[in-house]
């Protein structure tokens, strides 16, 4: 079955949010560890799309039809064009990077997933982005080769969702596309 042409339309529907980015090499995109959809030409030069769901070596797992395959990365290079999307569930009214001094709902949801991630009962911080989250942010970029400026914007909170299994991992995604991909959506999971 060829891929949706555009998955980012239903994923509202699921309080999901489509990214996307382009990278030159494997090994940039391994660093998002996640299922993600390679903007790809055909041989005919049509449009097309590959569902990657990670990278070990120089082999490479893809979605074919229910199930996945392992393939060289050597087959993919020729059709990827180095775009890429991916699904991800940002917290409820994230709109925009977090800092210091910003007060919102979304402030205290990601102070409550920090929380989660630390195993405390209480979060660091509540609507109000104070100087302990600004500090607990920065050490969990520190741990996790993200840029350490203490802001939560979108690569911070993708890692965080990684961390707390919010969002599936490459690997997750390969394991349930294994066991059919109706476990995708029993799960709720992008």
């Amino acid at each position: 079955d060829p891929m949706p042409a555009d998955p980012c339309t239903d994923a509202i529907g699921f309080g999901l949010r489509c990214g996307s980015g382009s990278a030159a090499t494997w090994d940039e995109l391994r660093t998002m560890n996640r299922p993600l959809l390679l903007e790809a030409v055909t041989a005919e030069r049509f449009s097309a799309s590959i569902l990657l769901l990670g990278a070990d070596g120089r082999q490479a797992w893809v979605a074919v039809g229910d199930d996945v395959a392992q393939l060289p990365l050597a087959v993919l290079a020729d059709s990827w064009r180095g775009g890429y999307r991916y699904l991800w569930r940002p917290p409820s009214g994230f709109d925009r990077p977090l800092a210091m001094g910003d007060s919102s709902p979304a402030v205290a949801e990601v102070a409550a997933l920090f929380a989660r991630l630390d195993g405390q009962t209480q979060p660091l911080a509540g609507d109000l982005f104070n100087d302990a989250l600004r500090t607990r942010v920065r050490l969990f970029q520190a741990a996790n080769g993200l840029a350490n400026d203490g802001v939560i914007g979108e690569r911070t909170l993708l890692k965080l969702n990684e961390q707390l299994g919010i969002d599936p991992t490459a690997a997750t995604a390969r394991s349930m596309l294994g066991s059919g991909a109706s476990a995708l959506v029993s799960r709720g999971d992008p």
